[in-house]
């Protein structure tokens, strides 16, 4: 995660790639928690896939962010 921080404050014209890198990421941290039945780790990571939606281009990690938390909570 530090590389893609870094990178952000060295590429600052490819915002939007990296904040997409760092989306795709927190959904896939997100999923692996699914699976170790940790959901109070999976909810934190998909909220920081939706602070990110203002610069996220693909509506799908979004969407996929809201339901994985929705069911979370569940």
């Amino acid at each position: 995660m530090n590389i893609l921080e870094n990178a952000l404050e060295d590429f600052s014209l490819y915002k939007g790639e990296i904040y997409q890198l760092q989306a795709t990421f927190y959904n896939n941290m997100a999923a692996c928690c699914k699976k170790e039945l940790n959901t109070k780790l999976e909810i934190d990571y998909t909220s920081k896939v939706i602070n990110l939606k203002e610069y996220l281009s693909d509506k799908n990690l979004i969407l996929k962010a809201y339901l994985r938390r929705g069911l979370a909570y569940e």
